[in-house]
Parts: structure tokens; C-alpha cells; sequence
């Protein structure tokens, strides 16, 4: 059976409006790819607004745990301090008395490096300064931020373990 245009086969393919004698037509696909657009614009402002409320609770000293804020943006890097010197700094401030011990690791797993990765052979990544694997399914690992309270907290709750593999290299 062949369909024309103006049977209801063809109006079901089409997202139509109608107002006070304007009629707003397009194709379903181009109506929900700017719906989609949109979301993902909505998505984004959010977070960027989560890594300003993170940057600013840093500065002020508060305590943040990866619980508490699940994703974190790049800080913008101050031109006249190293990669490394800012890590060791956000180790220090988010590790607190435990500081030595978490330079010692993420001096072995990353060498400091933010976007330090390796891809292990059973297919997953290590990811960050303390090469947090991605079997825990936390994003933006490469933030420095963000792995190193996602560190801290495994750390808090299973010590050292995490990083047995490495533990000839930090704990001397």
C-alpha cells in the first residue's frame, strides 16, 4: 500500500504545533536532537557550576570526600606553579595527617602526574596520580582533585591495599 503525504502515517513521522494560525512542523529526529542538545548544554552548566563550588570550598579549607561531590572539573592551572607542586599541594590539603603516606603513594603509582594512565592486560585503566583502576567506576580520574579524594577515601576505608603492587617503591 503506498502512503501520501497527507494520511496519518505521514503526520505520525512529523512533530507538529499549532497556535492562533502558525503551524511549527519538523522531522521527530530533528525535534528530539534539539531536545537532546539541550539536555546535554543543561548536563554541563550543571557541573561546571559543581567545579566552581569545589574550587571555592578548597580555597576556604573545607573538607570534601568523593561522596560528597561525584565529579570534578580541571582547575585552572596556575602559570606560575609546576603540574606536580599543585598535586603535592591537594595531597596535602585533602589527606591531612595522613599526607606522607599519600605522597609516598601517588609519588610511586603517578610520579604526581594528573593524566598519568596504563592499561592494564585484563583490559582496565589506571588512571591519575594515584592510579585509580576503573573497575571502581568513578569518573574524571585524570582530575587531580577528584582522584585524590576518590584515593583518600579508599584509603580510609582499606589502607594501603589498593596499592600492595607498588608498595615496595612508597613505603620505604
Amino acid at each position: 500500500m503506498h502512503t501520501r503525504q497527507g494520511t496519518n502515517q505521514y503526520k505520525k513521522q512529523r512533530f507538529y504545533h499549532q497556535t492562533d494560525g502558525f503551524r511549527f512542523s519538523m522531522k521527530r529526529g530533528t525535534f528530539y536532537s534539539i531536545i537532546a542538545v539541550l539536555a546535554v548544554t543543561l548536563f554541563f552548566s550543571f557541573f561546571s557550576y559543581m567545579s566552581r563550588a569545589t574550587e571555592k570550598a578548597l580555597a576556604e579549607g573545607s573538607v570534601i570526600s568523593a561522596e560528597t561531590m561525584p565529579v570534578y572539573h580541571e582547575p585552572t592551572l596556575n602559570p606560575n606553579v609546576t603540574e606536580r607542586e599543585q598535586n603535592i599541594a591537594i595531597i596535602k590539603r585533602v589527606w591531612g595527617k595522613d599526607a606522607e603516606v599519600g605522597l609516598a603513594i601517588a609519588r610511586c603509582e603517578g610520579g604526581y602526574r594528573t593524566h598519568a594512565v596504563h592499561y592494564n592486560n585484563n583490559n582496565t585503566i589506571d588512571e591519575g596520580q594515584f592510579q585509580i583502576n576503573s573497575i571502581h567506576g568513578m569518573p574524571d580520574m585524570q582530575n587531580a582533585t577528584a582522584n585524590t579524594l576518590y584515593a583518600y577515601s579508599l584509603y580510609q576505608q582499606q589502607g594501603t591495599n589498593p596499592w600492595t603492587a607498588s608498595k615496595e617503591c612508597w613505603s620505604k
